[in-house]
């Protein structure tokens, strides 16, 4: 009799911790980063021609050779609703980048499109600075969230004028930050 109760007892507690776990990690996923890494983000076509650019295997998009101008990307930005029912909290965009060329750099524009007119805004904009190695910088303040009303994507912008130093465009990440 005993047996059975420790039995009975342990199994109640097993299916509150249990029961805790899935909403403390069903809560915590909603607000989980969102990444993007560079070789997955789609070349425009219209002015990023294949010959101008590298997407290297190891996850970073740079220029080709002595190629100078300008190279654009796309990745879109998944809305959590469709598995978690609310909005992510994000309020910082992560970019990893290297930028040691002095006529150059690297941009991240986050872009909201209104799903019912097709109007677009910027959210927030990130432009690099020259500096030493690759780094992963943020960008701040970003507006609440609305999946329901907008879709969310990303432009990447990498220009140089000349082919001195190096520019690479390696990750974009949006994660919510205590400031």
């Amino acid at each position: 009799m005993k047996k059975n109760i420790l039995i009975t007892n342990f199994i109640a507690v097993l299916v509150a911790c249990l029961a805790l776990a899935g909403f403390v990690s069903e809560a915590n996923a909603a607000t989980a980063d969102w990444s993007h890494v560079s070789v997955a983000c789609v070349p425009d076509d219209t002015t990023t021609t294949p010959s101008r650019y590298d997407a290297i295997s190891t996850g970073l998009i740079k220029f080709q050779g002595t190629a100078t101008g300008d190279l654009w990307f796309w990745c879109n930005v998944l809305s959590p609703l469709d598995n978690f029912g609310e909005n992510p909290t994000w309020n910082a965009m992560f970019v990893t980048f290297k930028d040691s060329n002095p006529d150059g750099f690297v941009e991240v524009k986050l872009i909201r499109k209104r799903k019912d007119t097709g109007a677009t805004a910027t959210n927030v904009t990130f432009t690099s600075t020259d500096g030493i190695g690759v780094r992963e910088v943020f960008a701040t303040p970003i507006p609440a969230f609305d999946f329901a009303t907008y879709n969310y994507f990303m432009r990447i912008q990498l220009h140089r004028t000349a082919t001195t130093g190096d520019l690479e465009f390696h990750i974009v990440s949006l994660k919510e930050t205590l400031f």
